[in-house]
């Protein structure tokens, strides 16, 4: 039971116990007290619960824009770690500079997987060459990055 719900329930019996009292009051004194105290407080009361109900539905609505985001989340997550079938999973950016003219030039150029195993560094140069004619010395062949897509 929520805290609204309890005071709710105390006010209904608040209410009851000051009707009991009304209508057992023999002395003139008793609209005065109503006036002056009850209804002030009925009027709080009325005034309170409005506000806190209001407070509650719009909690209530952020609740669930909240758990609307975090599911599409979630499935955004599960999209973005699935495996992937991408022909470029575990290719590999190598590097490489030459001389081209007057200038230093960097050059890139992917190796694919099934190649990996296979590379020594003639067949890291006969690649760079077959990729970039033009160099006509390959110097400083490294590899830059392996490419995984999630």
């Amino acid at each position: 039971m929520s805290a609204l719900q309890n005071l709710e329930e105390l006010f209904v019996k608040f209410q009851r116990l000051n009707q009991i009292l009304k209508d057992n009051w023999n002395d003139g004194t008793q609209e005065s007290f109503e006036a002056n105290s009850l209804t002030p407080i009925a009027t709080e009361w009325s005034n309170y619960h409005s506000v806190v109900t209001d407070m509650q539905s719009r909690a209530e609505s952020l609740q669930s824009e909240i758990d609307d985001d975090i599911e599409s989340l979630e499935r955004e997550m599960i999209e973005l770690t699935a495996p992937n079938d991408s022909s470029l999973n575990g290719c590999c950016v190598y590097g490489f500079n030459f001389h081209q003219g007057h200038s230093y030039v960097e050059r890139h150029f992917l190796v694919d997987q099934d190649e990996l195993n296979f590379l020594t560094d003639d067949r890291l140069s006969s690649l760079a060459f077959s990729k970039f004619p033009v160099a006509e010395e390959a110097e400083n062949i490294h590899q830059i990055e392996q490419i995984w897509i999630r």
